[in-house]
């Protein structure tokens, strides 16, 4: 409380080797919370993302996909550009799979 939170690499060195324990999944978990949002204030401070504050982006393009379960929802899923599919088997209602 009532520190500068824009020395983000510093706060982060500071939490992680002053914690009362090393490591582990709860800290780790709360340290990038933390991390995260150092992050975002110092960004919305300078009034710019905060990729740009990581050195710019790496990618023009990410390829992602969607969930389709069956033919037509791929076919619709293709018209608004998605060409990769997550898909998985419908449950039927009785079978008990």
């Amino acid at each position: 409380m009532g520190k500068d939170p824009r020395p983000v690499a510093k706060h982060w060195q500071a939490i992680y080797w002053h914690a009362s324990y090393r490591g582990g999944p709860i800290l780790t978990s709360a340290l990038s919370g933390i991390d995260q949002a150092l992050w975002d204030i110092k960004g919305k401070a300078l009034g710019v993302p905060v990729y740009v504050l990581l050195g710019g982006p790496m990618r023009d393009r990410v390829r992602v996909y969607a969930h389709a379960s069956q033919p037509d929802q791929m076919k619709r899923l293709q018209g608004k550009g998605f060409t990769a599919f997550k898909t998985g088997v419908a449950k039927q209602k009785g079978r008990g799979y």
